[in-house]
């Protein structure tokens, strides 16, 4: 198996699953395209209808509907750059149900020059299964490195936007901080000769956190019976 240059499930849980902007890009698009409707033609552009192929998007297996398998398609393709669908065949070579892959865990089996690939394995742990070449539909975004062959996997579009992403979701993680902190980073200090010990700062942090680390208790006055000097480090998020 050949394993994709970057972590495709670290790109799609950073920037999918933990990002909101880019969450409800991905979503909106694949929820758009997966209520394109499909049709099957004939060479003169007629169309034809009752034919199994939309009969099969319709309802591609007893758990999914074709809208769901359509949008979990391009969310994968749109988030990490690959979208795995597994449809079993029947003797006569025909498919009889799409079922989504967990595409941020599928390896491809690499063959030779003119057969780059010669199937698919999936990869759970301790468990992997083998998927036959011409049973996995791969949808894929253009990828120009064409080293090692890692051309043979999309690129995924959170990789190339990592450090904004992760830019994205610092920024949030250190302003939810602040709110829940009711405002900018501070020291607190003794004013005592003495100062405290560290028994006693342990103490008096968790009489703060316990009594004004929250929302409800904003706004409420501390009483101590300890000088204390306060020094702001930052400025209120508000």
């Amino acid at each position: 198996p050949i394993t994709p240059t970057s972590n495709l499930t670290d790109d799609l849980i950073d920037g999918y699953m933990d990002n909101e902007a880019v969450y409800s890009i991905i979503n909106k698009i694949a929820e758009t395209a997966s209520n394109v409707p499909f049709q099957v033609v004939d060479k003169e552009g007629n169309p034809i209808k009752d034919h199994w192929a939309i009969g099969l998007l319709e309802d591609p297996n007893e758990d999914t509907t074709g809208n769901e398998i359509l949008f979990n398609y391009y969310v994968y393709l749109l988030s990490i750059g690959n979208s795995f669908m597994y449809g079993p065949k029947l003797t006569s070579g025909r498919v009889r149900e799409l079922w989504t892959m967990p595409s941020d865990i599928v390896n491809i089996i690499s063959g030779k020059f003119y057969e780059p690939i010669t199937g698919y394995k999936l990869i759970e742990g301790d468990q992997e299964t083998i998927f036959p070449k011409d049973q996995v539909l791969h949808g894929k975004l253009f990828n120009p490195r064409f080293r090692g062959g890692s051309w043979l996997y999309g690129l995924s579009p959170i990789s190339v936007a990592s450090e904004i992403i992760s830019s994205m979701n610092s920024g949030n993680t250190a302003l939810k901080s602040s709110f829940d902190n009711l405002g900018p980073p501070y020291i607190i200090s003794s004013q005592m000769p003495e100062g405290l010990s560290p028994e006693q700062q342990e103490m008096l942090e968790d009489t703060y956190k316990r009594k004004y680390g929250s929302a409800n208790g904003f706004g409420k006055p501390m009483l101590t019976g300890t000088p204390v000097k306060v020094e702001k480090l930052g400025f209120s998020p508000d």
